[in-house]
């Protein structure tokens, strides 16, 4: 059984990930430092923001970004976040890079993602360095360089950054920018899992597929049950592949069709295409 390589991502943090399905892509993703209350307090930030305090002004374009002022509004979350990040803000920064990268209340722009990004990074902000690692593994607004997004991935996942952890483990799997290691992949994809971090689960099972022991496919299939209890809809793709197949559990096509379910029912567009083809090889047996 061959596995490819997929970076993937979660809604709120930049992830690489090894996956039995498609190509490889990554997505920049969101610092939620500090969530944002009920809009109860959105009336009481908005006259320190405009005072010019940069916390109350990050924390204002975290609500707008989030809808918890009321409605989405990312315009007004780049403009925030941007009047923050001039005064030094590094969550600031790295959402407004964010921002720029996704084309979301500001004109798409990856030179402008990186520049905010790289200034967060720069100050030592450990997300920032996480998702400058992946645009520079991405070639995002840069010229693609495996060996700096491995440098960057390094300084935050030795920081206990879980996303970093899982990204490296990554590079590690595929041998980009390092030397191909899949012991040193499991240590940094483990260290990633034992913060309950979804991804970083979801890799460790991948990993443990990789190998031919039974034993090995059954831990894969626990790391899996992890991710799938946080509502990973990759995780529960991989069970339903499990199922199907019999790999680390026993074949199960009803099981294997409740996970298919569950996993297109949190998005995973995979899991629709499973879920019909299920459908109909049931329904030619039953013919």
């Amino acid at each position: 059984m061959g596995l490819k390589l997929r970076c993937t991502p979660l809604p709120i943090l930049v992830v690489c990930a090894a996956s039995l399905l498609g190509q490889a892509q990554c997505v920049i993703g969101v610092v939620f430092d500090h969530a944002p209350r009920p809009s109860s307090s959105i009336a009481r930030l908005l006259p320190k923001a405009e005072a010019g305090d940069p916390e109350a002004q990050f924390r204002l374009a975290l609500a707008y970004q989030t809808g918890s002022a009321g409605k989405v509004d990312y315009a007004q979350a780049a403009s925030w976040y941007r009047k923050a990040g001039e005064k030094g803000n590094p969550a600031a920064q790295t959402n407004l890079g964010t921002l720029y990268s996704r084309g979301l209340g500001v004109p798409h722009d990856d030179q402008l993602a990186l520049q905010w990004t790289q200034r967060a990074a720069g100050e030592g902000y450990v997300p920032a360095q996480s998702n400058l690692g992946t645009m520079y593994a991405d070639g995002r607004g840069t010229a693609q360089d495996d060996k700096a997004a491995v440098s960057w991935y390094a300084k935050a996942a030795h920081a206990q950054y879980a996303p970093a952890q899982s990204n490296l483990g990554y590079m590690y799997s595929s041998g980009r920018g390092v030397r191909a290691d899949n012991h040193e992949a499991m240590k940094w994809y483990l260290r990633a899992a034992s913060q309950n971090y979804a991804q970083g689960e979801i890799n460790l099972g991948l990993a443990y597929f990789q190998r031919s022991d039974p034993h090995d496919l059954e831990e894969g299939v626990k790391w899996f049950r992890k991710a799938a209890e946080q509502g990973a809809a990759q995780a529960e793709e991989e069970l339903g592949l499990a199922y199907q197949e019999g790999l680390g559990v026993p074949r199960d096509p009803a099981k294997a069709l409740e996970w298919y379910r569950k996993a297109a029912a949190h998005g995973w567009a995979q899991a629709l295409e499973d879920v019909k083809l299920m459908a109909a090889s049931t329904q030619a047996v039953e013919e």
